[in-house]
């Protein structure tokens, strides 16, 4: 097959959503079309999390807030079998409880209650202890999902850093050449870094067909090694050997050749960071203990709710004042919230490990891959224009606040900076 593409980097602007071309089925995210969609989604979601809709003065249609309650810690926690066994244990135990208080007020006679009471002091103590533990737990995870966003933001910039120093140095062929051999390595490292939705629905080789990122021969050549991370390595190698190329033909010098090798190196570092945190998550053993804590912890809490009533309250049943169901809710609803914060804290920890999956909060890789070659195909395409020797006088005569102009001002001894500078 012919080995080039005509236009490989065309100045037409790119919009991150209308060319996300579709492929396959929207609900399997094994599929290009299921990415995108969830893609599309975590945008929107990510927007209204950061406050844009709202700058904008735009309601959330319907679409949008049923899109938040599937992005919400509400909806994962509320899905947890934990939390309604918990809630469920409440119920039955207090149930019990006030069946046995209505007998009792019944028979004169002294009923034994089948039901322990618990010193809920040291139902507390436990839970600060847990409380401590699920806090710190989830702390460390968010350094890591920080952590991960960062190295990922940064390795965008390195190819864009890249891109202003090629367009400056090298020819128009060489530079969109390495450009969209970076791209590329950088799309096959995401890949490479996601172990599920990516890497299954054949992502780069559908991206590669719209962008033209490599070409056949070049594909060809990828597809042999594998869209991994033996590939990743082999187009950060092709780049590095396209620069000391044109060290050798003369375009850069030492210090400019050496300056571009170094950002390619921060961009490698970048993707290998990403790698590390991939291959290193948390201990097992970690989240194994927070959830054997929980295990023993949220029963036992909500035995302890049940149980300890106060004495009289199973006779507000027949009174007619509705005080026992008051009560009744109010420590309910004490221990659904109390439930909802442990798990929802193992959740969120468990959440965050990851920001490369296909969690609604996770890094929005298609947009960024998009992004990032509509800035690049842009600083390409740069055409800087001619000097104006007009406008360069005009500016030169332009006064200062305290009317004195800049030859004056610049060599008098009050000179200060201008116009805010």
């Amino acid at each position: 097959p012919q080995d080039t593409y005509e236009h490989a980097l065309p100045s037409k602007p790119v919009d991150p959503t209308e060319e996300l071309h579709e492929f396959g089925h929207p609900a399997d995210l094994n599929t290009f079309k299921g990415l995108v969609e969830i893609e599309r989604q975590r945008i929107r979601l990510h927007k209204w999390a950061g406050g844009l809709a709202i700058v904008q003065n735009t309601r959330p249609s319907f679409i949008d807030r049923k899109l938040k309650l599937n992005g919400s810690m509400l909806r994962m926690v509320v899905s947890d079998h934990m939390v309604w066994f918990v809630v469920s244990l409440f119920f039955l135990v207090r149930c019990s409880i006030l069946l046995e208080l209505n007998v009792k007020a019944m028979n004169d006679e002294g009923y034994e209650s089948m039901f322990v009471r618990i010193d809920q002091s040291n139902v507390a103590k436990a839970g600060s202890l847990l409380s401590f533990f699920l806090t710190f737990f989830t702390m460390e995870s968010y350094a890591r999902d920080k952590a991960q966003w960062g190295a990922w933001v940064n390795s965008c910039t390195a190819v864009l850093d890249i891109a202003a120093l090629v367009r400056t140095s090298f020819p128009a062929p060489e530079a969109k050449r390495i450009m969209r051999t970076i791209m590329a390595a950088h799309c096959v490292g995401v890949v490479s870094i996601t172990d599920c939705a990516y890497g299954n629905a054949d992502f780069f080789v559908q991206f590669n067909k719209i962008y033209k990122l490599v070409t056949p021969t070049e594909m060809a050549r990828i597809q042999e090694i594998g869209v991994s991370r033996d590939g990743y390595n082999e187009l950060t190698c092709w780049v590095m050997e396209m620069m000391q190329e044109m060290k050798d033909t003369g375009y850069i010098d030492s210090a400019a050749a050496s300056q571009l090798k170094m950002i390619l190196l921060t961009f490698r570092a970048c993707i290998g960071d990403l790698f590390d945190y991939h291959d290193g998550p948390i201990p097992y053993v970690y989240i194994n203990f927070a959830q054997i804590i929980s295990l023993f912890f949220l029963p036992l809490f909500s035995y302890a709710g049940a149980v300890n009533i106060r004495e009289g309250a199973g006779f507000l049943i027949t009174d007619g004042r509705g005080g026992i169901v008051f009560f009744f809710f109010m420590d309910w609803l004490f221990v659904f919230l109390t439930s909802f914060f442990v798990q929802g804290l193992q959740r969120l920890a468990r959440q965050l490990q990851n920001p490369f999956s296909q969690d609604f909060e996770d890094v929005p890789v298609m947009r960024d891959l998009v992004l990032e070659i509509k800035y690049v195909r842009s600083m390409l395409h740069a055409d800087y224009p001619p000097i104006d020797e007009q406008a360069e006088k005009r500016f030169d005569d332009l006064q200062p606040a305290g009317g004195q102009g800049f030859e004056h001002a610049k060599g008098g001894p009050d000179y200060r900076p201008r116009f805010g500078w």
